[in-house]
């Protein structure tokens, strides 16, 4: 048994009823049943929204990883970064 109708206002629903009829209760009866929200998309949006930020962090973090070091500039006298062994001279 189906019927329609109107609830808040303008907004249209449904209502589905159901009749009911077993051993374990104690006479038939009539239920009602009503839609829940479905959380799906909301959870789909997320996940999405989730995958797209992780690779767009992976493509920063490798492409800040290729740049490799580089020497602030005026400091590299081409010693191959070690003091050790050489002599400064003032």
């Amino acid at each position: 048994m189906a019927s329609s109708g109107m609830k808040d206002g303008a907004v249209q629903y449904q209502e589905y009823q159901c009749r009911m009829e077993h051993a374990s209760l104690g006479q038939p009866g009539l239920y009602s049943w009503e839609p829940r929200p479905n959380l799906i998309p909301v959870v789909a949006g997320g996940a999405v929204v989730i995958l797209i930020a992780g690779i767009v962090g992976f493509v920063v973090w490798k492409r800040k990883g290729q740049q490799g070091y580089r020497a602030a500039p005026g400091l590299d006298r081409g010693s191959g970064g070690s003091a050790a062994g050489s002599e400064r001279s003032t």
